[in-house]
């Protein structure tokens, strides 16, 4: 136990050191382990960090589950009383194309 509270002190002091206390932190969350341990994590800490914190999900129109991921994180987010904002690249990109690369994507 004592290593896991060593490590989540040392990821809390990372993030000090990171991040200026006052800043909005948007944190892109795709739904999967990594981005909404970060949330959490975040979200667990702002306080002690002094950041206000928020979550914004990109929907890229890829895959048939995408809508289902959105609205996973932002039920999440509702839960949790952060701001959450969707960005739909199909509805909101002229350039979209279901055979776009993920470097477009990413680009977008």
């Amino acid at each position: 136990m004592k290593a896991n509270l060593d490590a989540w002190q040392q990821a809390l002091e990372h993030c000090r050191q990171l991040i200026p206390p006052g800043t909005r932190v948007t944190v892109a969350c795709s739904g999967g382990a990594d981005s909404l341990a970060l949330l959490l994590f975040l979200n667990h800490n702002k306080d002690a960090l002094g950041i206000a914190l928020e979550a914004v999900h990109i929907d890229h129109g890829f895959r048939p589950s995408s809508a289902q991921e959105g609205e996973y994180v932002a039920r999440i987010c509702k839960e949790l009383g952060l701001p959450f904002h969707l960005v739909k690249l199909r509805e909101e990109r002229a350039d979209w194309k279901q055979s776009a690369s993920e470097e477009w994507a990413r680009n977008a």
